[in-house]
């Protein structure tokens, strides 16, 4: 359960902290997944930070240390497959690998990320790694991809960044708009 807590901070689940601006969305739907081999429909289920994916003969449940603000399905490298895109929060802001030179993350504190999956029909749980990001400074309060598959982030300052893949991972497009 998520609450409110003393100086401006949410209480996880396990007592993390995150920000007290990160809002968790809740959704329950029938998605349509756009796949090279045809569509895939799959049940949809964001609550309280997690994420559950099921389908004809599969589940996927996301990390149990992962808080996931919200999902979007939709073509985010512009190949003609549909991925999946969460905007979350995780410890530290690397993963088991980061740069040499960085010393090894904190993982008491909670960081936010920009996650995307490959949908792959032939993964036992559908989604396939396709970039995960390291921590992102963006104190995003909303995402939307847009008809062109850009993702837009809204930050808690009232601005916006557009952001498009690039070969490998994601690039701003433009400056930073005020809202």
């Amino acid at each position: 359960m998520i609450g409110a807590a003393a100086a401006g901070f949410l209480c996880g689940r396990q007592g993390e902290m995150l920000p007290g601006w990160v809002t968790l969305q809740d959704n329950r739907q029938t998605v349509s997944i756009r796949t090279e081999d045809g569509n895939e429909t799959a049940e949809m289920i964001l609550s309280g930070g997690q994420l559950r994916l099921t389908g004809d003969g599969f589940t996927y449940e996301s990390d149990s240390t992962w808080y996931i603000a919200e999902c979007l399905i939709y073509d985010a490298d512009h190949d003609g497959a549909d991925e999946v895109v969460l905007h979350m929060w995780k410890p530290g802001s690397y993963g088991y690998f980061h740069p040499f030179w960085i010393e090894p993350d904190d993982q008491d504190v909670y960081s936010e990320h920009i996650f995307i999956y490959d949908w792959d029909t032939k993964q036992e749980h559908r989604l396939r790694k396709r970039w995960l990001s390291s921590g992102i400074p963006a104190k995003g309060k909303t995402v939307f991809a847009d008809e062109q598959n850009n993702l837009h982030i809204f930050s808690v300052n009232g601005k916006e960044t557009v952001w498009r893949w690039e070969g490998w991972g994601l690039k701003r497009v433009g400056s930073e708009k005020n809202v």
